[in-house]
């Protein structure tokens, strides 16, 4: 049910799917959340401790002798270098992210008390959430039975791990390259919107969802660019 060798890092709560001992899967919103404010907080500590670094060795250097500035600027490219060797070797960056849901999973939000699911814009890695729908793992079979029901707000997706620093130094750090994808999941009884896009700076792929009974002013609502 992942993609990449470094997704099962992120899915430490994910069981054997009730009723389908071949899947592995979230069964629990709860356990869904809690995987996913894993990654996304890994992630940006990562990338905030970057761009700490590409700060480090752009800031002010008059006061520093030509041999601190040559120190200063040796340790940040090494750090940005280690720092790099993690993404690509221990988190497995570049590849993609998954967390599956296991088939007939319904995930009640129950009141608008309820904190929906939250992303945020993928920094190292494409990320997938989908509905598993059997025994051959087919993300792109719209049979798919994962239903997100009620509360105000069942999935926000926004940017803010992304640097907001227009720095000329740190615009590699904040070029978006990196996307979300949902598949084959139902979001009804919504009051407020399904999906709320606060200004996510990423593309975001949505197959084979369906929308209905929701109640609020959209079923998806873009706030942003």
């Amino acid at each position: 049910p992942t993609t990449g060798e470094g997704s099962a890092f992120y899915n430490t709560r994910a069981t054997i799917c009730p009723g389908y001992p071949a899947l592995r899967g979230y069964a629990s919103l709860v356990s869904l959340k809690l995987d996913v404010m894993d990654y996304v907080h890994s992630m940006r500590n990562r990338r905030l401790e970057a761009t700490s670094m590409v700060l480090a060795e752009s800031s002010p250097l008059a006061k520093l002798t030509k041999k601190e500035r040559k120190r200063l600027r040796a340790h940040a490219k090494l750090s940005l270098s280690i720092s790099s060797h993690v993404d690509s070797h221990l988190l497995d960056s570049g590849h993609s992210i998954t967390f599956s849901i296991c088939p007939d999973s319904t995930f009640s939000f129950f009141n608008d008390d309820t904190a929906p699911l939250i992303f945020e814009t993928p920094l190292h890695n494409n990320i997938v959430i989908h509905c598993l729908s059997g025994p051959n793992n087919d993300a792109t079979n719209s049979s798919a039975n994962c239903i997100f029901e009620g509360g105000d707000t069942q999935l926000l997706i926004n940017n803010d791990a992304w640097p907001h620093n227009e720095d000329n130094n740190v615009k590699e750090l904040s070029a978006p390259s990196y996307g979300l994808s949902i598949h084959n999941i139902t979001f009804q009884q919504a009051s407020h919107t399904a999906i709320l896009l606060e200004d996510p700076n990423s593309p975001i792929f949505i197959k084979g969802c369906t929308f209905m009974d929701n109640t609020g002013v959209a079923a998806l609502y873009v706030n942003g660019t």
